[in-house]
């Protein structure tokens, strides 16, 4: 009774383990393509773009400083003030003509 009973479980623990130990080739062969997929191009992807995340938030950022206040105009041969075009800075025009009006006057 107890010998027939553990051959039973026995048997069932030998059919459970043929599912893992001799696999269904034909199955596998037509998920040979989604495993590869799965194990190969997925963590290649998911590394560039993990990859170039971290490469963005860390990359070094380009110091800029601030110059407080309007800079004083230069005057021309004319004497008008002339503005720079390429360089984004607050110019104030009051000072150089002022300059070049008291200029004039002496």
């Amino acid at each position: 009774m107890i010998v027939d009973t553990l051959n039973q479980i026995w048997t069932s623990i030998l059919d459970v383990t043929a599912i893992f130990v001799t696999p269904d080739w034909n199955f596998l062969i037509q998920t040979l393509p989604f495993l590869i997929l799965l194990g190969v191009i997925a963590p290649f992807i998911t590394f560039t773009l993990l990859g170039s995340f971290i490469y963005i938030a860390r990359k070094p950022r380009a110091r800029v400083s601030f110059v407080e206040g309007p800079r004083v105009a230069q005057i021309s041969a004319e004497g008008e003030p002339v503005f720079p075009t390429a360089v984004v800075i607050a110019w104030c025009s009051r000072p150089a003509r002022s300059a070049a009006t008291r200029a004039a006057m002496s």
